[in-house]
């Protein structure tokens, strides 16, 4: 039973200790482990590992995870309500 999952990702709505968590779930609901995952990522267990104790990564880490999980990774600037315009 493969059911299609929509994850789709605000950067905007990340905190910094929340950044990894769509990959957790994709990963849970895809039953995909971080062995798996990095070895698709081609690196190492341990920095695949490491990234999800510390849930730090880069936006190009992220975009490479859901290339391997078969997902798009994508990210937006949403404009607030009162704008500050750079002179």
């Amino acid at each position: 039973m493969n059911t299609e999952i929509n994850s789709s990702v605000n950067i905007a709505e990340m905190t910094s200790k929340k950044r990894l968590q769509p990959v957790r779930r994709v990963l849970f609901e895809e039953n995909v482990s971080y062995a798996q995952l990095a070895q698709a990522c081609k690196c190492s267990k341990q920095n695949m590992s490491l990234r999800f104790i510390n849930d730090d990564c880069k936006l190009s880490d992220m975009e490479k995870m859901a290339e391997a999980l078969g997902y798009e990774f994508t990210w937006t600037f949403t404009k607030k309500k009162k704008s500050r315009k750079v002179k």
